[in-house]
């Protein structure tokens, strides 16, 4: 089975694809595309409309994340499910002590108690 995935995996990238690994599934996607390249943009118009006022905040749980926390203010990560943190240094970085969906609450309420 590993030497299939693999042939599978070296095929992706000979098309100019690249595979991440998310929390249950892994994602194909032009090799150009990440999330921190989405955030990157997303500030881009934000600056072009005047918009200068903001922090960004990024909450995640795997390898997939990793580009998005890289680039926000404020970078969150929460347990995968199996209990544990991916194995990430990133400056500010928070662990956040909660699986999945539980630790995106807890991040989101924090959010909002501390705009209060």
């Amino acid at each position: 089975p590993k030497l299939f995935e693999t042939q599978i995996l070296n095929f992706i990238n000979r098309q100019g694809f690249q595979v991440s690994q998310g929390g249950r599934f892994l994602t194909i996607q032009d090799t150009n595309v990440n999330k921190g390249k989405a955030i990157k943009k997303i500030l881009e118009i934000y600056e072009q409309n005047n918009l200068a006022l903001y922090t960004t905040i990024g909450i995640g749980d795997n390898y997939n994340d990793i580009a998005m926390l890289e680039v926000v203010d404020k970078p969150f990560l929460v347990q995968k499910f199996d209990g544990n943190w991916v194995d990430i240094t990133i400056k500010n970085l928070e662990k956040v002590p909660a699986i999945g969906p539980a630790g995106f609450e807890i991040v989101a309420k924090k959010i909002v108690s501390d705009l209060l």
